[in-house]
């Protein structure tokens, strides 16, 4: 299963293709599809969030969202 989000393309885990399709579990799923996502763009970007090459350019976020999500979806930067 693919979700189209601002031109972007995201490949759900295998593990949900097979979930219920209840609004709880849904919304679940989503929010944890956003967090892997952007903690993969903030590696990829060694955790740059601002700047030209910064993970919100590569995700289509203003600058100040991207740490609003993070915070929210509670993303920590690995030690």
């Amino acid at each position: 299963m693919t979700i189209i989000s601002k031109g972007h393309l995201v490949d759900l885990p295998a593990e949900y293709h097979s979930l219920p399709a209840s609004k709880s579990t849904a919304k679940l799923a989503l929010r944890d599809v956003e967090k892997q996502h952007i903690e993969q763009v903030l590696k990829k970007t060694k955790w740059r969030v601002d700047g030209k090459e910064g993970a919100a350019k590569l995700l289509g976020l203003p600058t100040s969202t991207l740490p609003y999500r993070i915070n929210k979806l509670g993303i920590c930067k690995p030690v």
